[in-house]
């Protein structure tokens, strides 16, 4: 218990740690960072979209990712 105890608070504060921002990577890769609220602002739009569409199409979204029994050959006993 000690050291699952102690593993917990040494992983806590490794993730509270503030890191430099990685200069080098940026620059290789255009040097842009995405701002935390536009990166947050996107995400509630994409899964406010995927939310619209199990309201107004839900057929078509359960047929997309769930298999039915239609679609699997499934034969009912007789």
């Amino acid at each position: 218990m000690k050291l699952l105890s102690t593993l917990l608070l040494a992983s806590t504060a490794a993730a509270l740690k503030q890191r430099a921002a990685p200069t080098k990577a940026l620059q290789v890769r255009g040097g842009g960072m995405v701002e935390k609220s536009t990166a947050l602002t996107v995400t509630k739009v994409v899964f406010g979209l995927y939310g619209a569409q199990m309201l107004l199409v839900p057929d078509f979204v359960m047929t997309q990712n769930f298999k039915s029994r239609r679609r699997c050959g499934y034969q009912p006993a007789s």
